[in-house]
């Protein structure tokens, strides 16, 4: 796939929208414990689409921070920090927290004074696209995308595949931890089972 980092609409927007349509269907055939692969190389390849420095799955934990899930990161790009929507960048958290994306071209003109702007001058990130892609809590599962010493735009279009892209993601996500929660059951069935044959034979 070549690189795309004028982001104009037409026939790359196509393609990348065909292999949307491929990465459902892989996600949807795939055995749960390839999911989280297949999650990886799915961000691989929209990164290097869009010839982006990094995009990232982040889910929230249960102290509220948001954790990366899966990562891609172009080896040109250097050391990265984690993406995170949490303390460090509170302007960001409180647009997640109501749904509403986040759309930065010119960092770190974009952001109000404070930790925000101090964050992405600190890792030189020029631009960032953090959607929202829960499904209950549309904040629980983040998407990010960002570009470091450069900027770039995001038209809506472009928005608009990254959401499908989040929601694709968020879906086999949530597939694979249904199927580990089944497993986590199914397995302590079995631990009773066994606790209680050997309480009745003793």
């Amino acid at each position: 796939m070549g690189k795309n980092s004028g982001i104009q609409p037409g026939e790359p927007l196509q393609r990348f929208r065909e292999m949307l349509f491929d990465l459902s269907a892989q996600l949807m055939s795939v055995e749960p414990s390839r999911i989280g692969e297949e999650i990886e190389i799915s961000l691989r390849q929209a990164g290097e689409f869009w010839d982006l420095d990094a995009i990232a799955l982040t889910e929230a934990s249960d102290d509220g921070r948001m954790r990366e899930v899966h990562t891609y990161r172009a080896p040109e790009a250097g050391p990265l920090p984690p993406v995170t929507v949490g303390p460090e960048v509170p302007w960001v958290a409180d647009k997640m927290g109501s749904g509403a994306a986040v759309l930065l071209s010119r960092l770190p003109d974009d952001l109000p004074a404070g930790r925000d702007r101090q964050y992405f001058a600190k890792h030189r990130i020029k631009s960032a696209l953090i959607l929202p892609c829960g499904r209950d809590r549309p904040e629980s599962v983040v998407l990010s995308a960002l570009s470091i010493g450069r900027e770039r735009s995001w038209p809506p279009e472009l928005v608009k595949v990254f959401r499908h892209l989040g929601k694709i993601l968020t879906g086999a996500l949530e597939r694979k931890r249904v199927v580990e929660r089944i497993e986590e059951m199914r397995q302590f069935e079995h631990l009773l089972s066994e606790v209680s044959a050997t309480y009745i034979m003793g």
